[in-house]
């Protein structure tokens, strides 16, 4: 239902989005040093670093050593050079600016959607129709439901709250259809017994690294849910343990086909396998 409400919607191209990313970026950049330039924001700016590093001072004279431990915050540290205090203070500033903010959000979209591009470019070539239909199926669903989520269920009302579940649900979103897409891909492959062995080899080392990445993180979930609580673990777990088994999935059908193509003779329970395999992966 959303990718047909959704569908008509214009969308430019890649390549004017990207630049027009950029030249936003740019303008929040030069607005951010333009400000920061600026004596009275240096005077009203606080910069709180709560990382300290003990510094050991050892003074021998004589046959008496002296030994001096003193702090050095991690804001002395890096201040004491202007080249790293002024980034220091744009990128403050830039995460201060709901603008800025904004305009960062939006640079880190383009760059995953250039990151999807060039994966694609590697490991697929140019998409079937039908694997471009699913793709964005699966990605209207998707932000659909996970806005319903975040507004409805979760009932989210700051905007740093916001900003970290969009970022979290974006990453789960991208690892979700790049799973599907091997999933499609493989389900074309496996009828093609022509298949090149290097595209086998891209589309398992991209399988591998969309369970690795599924892996990571849960790693992230755990952490996460030891400070804010099972609840939270258990909604940021759940779709992490989806692409999981997705992607397991794709990896134990792939294997079995393998298999079964470089196998010298007749594989009779090849069948039972997958039905095998699909039936666990369903549970």
């Amino acid at each position: 239902m959303p990718a047909v409400l959704l569908d008509r919607l214009p969308l430019p191209s890649l390549q004017a989005y990207t630049i027009v990313s950029i030249l936003l970026l740019s303008g929040s950049v030069y607005y951010a040093v333009q400000v920061t330039s600026q004596l009275e924001w240096k005077i009203n700016a606080t910069f709180n670093f709560d990382f300290t590093t003990d510094i050991d001072t050892t003074m021998t004279v004589g046959n008496l050593t002296f030994v001096s431990n003193h702090q050095l915050t991690l804001e002395q540290f890096l201040l004491e050079h202007h080249c790293i205090r002024r980034l220091l203070e744009i990128v403050y500033f830039m995460f201060q600016e709901p603008l800025c903010v904004w305009t960062l959000i939006n640079m880190a979209y383009c760059c995953l959607i250039l990151i999807g591009k060039v994966i694609q470019k590697l490991v697929f070539g140019e998409l079937r129709v039908s694997e471009q239909q699913h793709m964005k199926d699966k990605f209207w669903n998707f932000v659909f439901y996970k806005f319903i989520f975040i507004f409805g269920v979760m009932n989210v009302q700051y905007m740093d709250e916001v900003v970290l579940w969009c970022s979290w649900f974006s990453v789960l979103g991208f690892l979700h259809l790049l799973a599907q897409l091997c999933k499609d891909r493989f389900e074309y492959l496996s009828f093609s017994p022509t298949t090149p062995k290097l595209t086998h080899i891209r589309l398992l080392a991209l399988l591998c690294g969309i369970l690795l990445l599924s892996l990571g993180l849960f790693a992230v979930c755990v952490v996460v849910g030891l400070h804010a609580g099972a609840n939270t673990f258990a909604f940021m777990a759940a779709e992490c343990s989806l692409v999981t088994v997705r992607t397991l999935y794709v990896i134990v059908r792939y294997g079995i086909h393998l298999w079964d193509i470089h196998c010298d003779k007749v594989w009779e329970n090849r069948a039972a396998y997958v039905y095998y395999a699909e039936l666990c992966f369903e549970l």
